[in-house]
């Protein structure tokens, strides 16, 4: 991406708002940050636009003119929400507004009708979909433009979200000792190669597919890095299967332990025992 992100660079600097919509389906809609955004916040801030956070359960929507765009991001749960916001946001004509998330990329034809001036389907934080969701032109119609990048086949060029709102969330596990510790929400690899009826993210699924990116070691190291030194104490893993790859879970205990942190993971039994079962088990007690 060298080659490519000096370009990217060039143009007037944004001012835009992350916006996350209320989760009115939760009993504590403050417990795990909505790290997609903040990802897109990485890449926006390489590329020189200046961001802000604004998750509604805490926030007021801001108004029409206050930034030069607002995007907006959302699980299935919250699309009451989003249109909500749409109806609000319909009738701007200043702030240029754009949607994205795991409901518009599972299916973005049938979201088409909502007031924005782009739907963003897919993987959106590669700094070459950023510089062109900047770009983008206002559509005074609120039609509905989409836009359906394509999934790029590794993560080399991932930068770790930005992590600065984190200690508006609050969640908590325990130690061995009973002791509750602050914990905060990573994720390291993206895609699954196993086929949960469950899972919107696997070999069957709309979110990634069944081909497993990994983050680099080191990227993965700035975010334990600076999760510790914000004040976390343990992390919550939400990668699909957390052990799939034993040489680079071997790599993040030990990460572990170089800054003192506890963790909790997915994991599945068949993939537990096909890597070594109760020797790979104990790696992680």
């Amino acid at each position: 991406m060298a080659s490519v992100l000096p370009e990217l660079s060039q143009g007037s600097a944004m001012e835009i708002a992350l916006v996350f919509p209320r989760s009115t389906f939760l009993s504590d809609a403050c417990t795990w940050p909505p790290l997609g955004l903040w990802y897109l916040a990485a890449q926006l801030e390489a590329q020189g636009h200046k961001t802000d956070f604004f998750d509604l359960s805490m926030d007021e929507l801001p108004d029409d003119g206050q930034f030069d765009q607002l995007w907006l991001s959302a699980t299935a749960p919250q699309m009451a929400e989003i249109r909500r916001i749409g109806e609000i946001t319909r009738g701007w004509t200043k702030t240029r507004t754009v949607l994205g998330g795991a409901s518009p990329w599972a299916n973005p034809q049938a979201h088409k009708d909502l007031p924005y001036d782009l739907i963003v389907a897919g993987e959106a934080d590669h700094p070459v979909t950023i510089a062109a969701i900047v770009r983008g032109p206002r559509h005074v119609s609120k039609s509905g433009q989409i836009m359906t990048p394509a999934v790029s086949p590794t993560l080399d060029w991932v930068l770790p979200p930005i992590r600065r709102w984190a200690l508006r969330y609050k969640s908590h596990m325990p130690d061995r000792d009973g002791r509750m510790r602050r914990m905060t929400s990573l994720f390291t690899a993206r895609g699954c190669p196993m086929e949960c009826a469950f899972c919107e993210s696997g070999r069957h699924g709309v979110i990634w597919d069944r081909l497993t990116r990994y983050e680099p070691i080191s990227i993965v190291e700035q975010q334990i890095k600076e999760s510790v030194e914000l004040g976390f104490e343990g992390l919550a893993y939400y990668d699909d299967i957390f052990i799939l790859n034993r040489r680079r879970t071997t790599q993040l205990l030990e990460l572990h332990k170089k800054y003192g942190v506890l963790f909790r993971c997915f994991l599945r039994s068949d993939i537990l025992c096909k890597h070594g079962g109760r020797d790979y088990l104990a790696e992680m007690v």
